[in-house]
């Protein structure tokens, strides 16, 4: 499940001359993750035993429900995106939509927090409508959402060397109306001025409630290459 893995941004020492990283403690979350129209962020992945490219791009703004939102798409599957809204609290996924369907999560969550920095465990509660493509409502199901601030590190990638990332934790929990249930761990780095640059998840999900079968999936996602502001960093 790919609901903020979203998917849901200091520079490597090589991306952009005489950026100074001393001036930016303390910097919010837009400076984290820029989602200027035309960023792009290409991953090496690696699901359980499985690799493959995930490219995630900002196309375009959307207005849904009256509110603008940013779009970014997801490639190979090209039907696949996640609409963001950014406010006064920081950046929230609105919208999720894949070859299926999409979700409509209300109220958005806040995946990343304008003071992205502050210590201390966040919590925060919603729900997950599901909608085939016609529009028809498939279910509506609670989550619970976490995120802890767990310091700064250095992060090696294939796109580079990027020196103190801010590094979070996040679990995602939801309850499903058939008794089933999903939780996703998820620690996450992000790098200022670049974005996201590396992800590991860990999913266990209840499938059957009659046989209580689960299924465990492990996600390791690592930046190959980014375009921030038509500039090229990685592979």
């Amino acid at each position: 499940m790919k609901h903020y893995t979203y998917l849901v941004f200091v520079f490597s020492l090589h991306l952009f001359p005489g950026f100074n990283t001393n001036a930016c403690a303390g910097a919010t979350i837009q400076a984290y993750y820029p989602l200027q129209e035309g960023n792009e962020w290409v991953y090496s992945a690696i699901e359980d035993s499985e690799f493959s490219n995930e490219t995630y791009k900002v196309e375009s703004k959307e207005v849904i429900g009256g509110i603008e939102t940013v779009k970014i798409v997801l490639s190979p599957q090209k039907s696949d995106f996640i609409l963001y809204l950014i406010d006064a609290e920081g950046i929230k996924i609105k919208k999720y939509a894949d070859q299926d369907g999409y979700e409509i999560i209300d109220p958005p969550i806040l995946s990343f927090p304008v003071d992205i920095e502050t210590e201390g465990i966040r919590e925060y509660v919603g729900t997950f409508n599901r909608y085939s493509l016609d529009g028809t409502l498939m279910s509506s199901n609670i989550f619970k959402l976490t995120t802890e601030f767990l310091g700064k590190e250095d992060v090696i990638v294939p796109a580079g060397i990027f020196q103190s990332c801010i590094k979070l934790h996040q679990t995602m929990e939801e309850e499903r109306n058939d008794g089933g249930y999903s939780k996703n761990e998820l620690d996450i780095w992000l790098a200022l001025g670049v974005g996201v640059i590396k992800e590991h998840e860990f999913t266990e999900e209840l499938h059957s409630v009659q046989t209580q079968e689960k299924v465990y999936h492990m996600t390791i996602r690592e930046l190959s290459s980014a375009v921030i502001d038509s500039k090229a960093t990685g592979n």
